[in-house]
């Protein structure tokens, strides 16, 4: 397949890109203009798109995609830098894309979402459990991703579009007791990619809590 990786010059989406195309795919890496790629190691097969999504550019252009793996998000900053980096940046993408002939949509979404106050003690916090009711409450970070998930999972729905939420939580390139790996998480990403090719239209689970969180 054709994919589109957001935000791919980030720590995750780096790697995304190299275990997309390393299971076959033909990558396209959007990555912001500015960013310095050149220690990257990514096979010469992947298309570098440099581009700003919080901008209608020309690389709305070149997106003709079979599936994407949206990464892009403003980790920082205040509230109006992170809503433009986030929701005004997904808003631009979503507007952007080939959505009747789009098969897959990965959007990966945030262990901040949820209503940490709600959890069991020690139990498992997974896709059943609540969300935070008082984003407000916590910072400019939750009210932005849970602002942008909602406009994924609600644009999504309106074209019948095939989509899955992964909200992961700390990201690591290390072997430590209890928390997944950077690779398992590109794991993930490409067997979600595979079972598209394999499912076709059939819908698939929506919501991935990666990390479990185990209190």
């Amino acid at each position: 397949m054709r994919v589109l990786v957001t935000g791919a010059s980030g720590f995750l989406g780096r790697s995304v890109v190299r275990a997309a195309s390393a299971a076959g795919h033909e990558v396209i890496a959007l990555v912001r203009p500015t960013a310095n790629i050149s220690g990257y190691d990514w096979p010469d097969t992947v298309e570098v798109l440099r581009g700003d999504l919080r901008q209608k550019g020309e690389w709305r252009r070149r997106i003709n995609v079979d599936a994407v793996v949206h990464l892009a998000a403003a980790p920082s900053g205040d509230i109006a830098t992170q809503f433009a980096g986030t929701v005004q940046a997904t808003e631009n993408l979503l507007d952007a894309l080939p959505l009747a002939s789009l098969r897959r949509f990965v959007h990966i979404s945030s262990f901040s979402v949820y209503d940490y106050s709600a959890r069991p003690r020690r139990g498992i916090l997974d896709e059943t459990a609540s969300l935070e009711l008082k984003p407000e409450a916590r910072d400019a970070y939750t009210i932005t991703k849970m602002i942008q998930e909602r406009l994924v999972t609600d644009t999504c729905d309106a074209a019948g579009l095939d989509c899955i939420v992964i909200r992961p939580g700390a990201v690591v390139e290390v072997m430590r007791p209890g928390l997944r790996t950077l690779k398992r998480v590109q794991a993930d990403l490409c067997r979600q990619l595979r079972r598209c090719d394999r499912e076709g239209d059939q819908r698939a689970r929506r919501f991935r809590p990666d990390l479990q969180y185990r209190g």
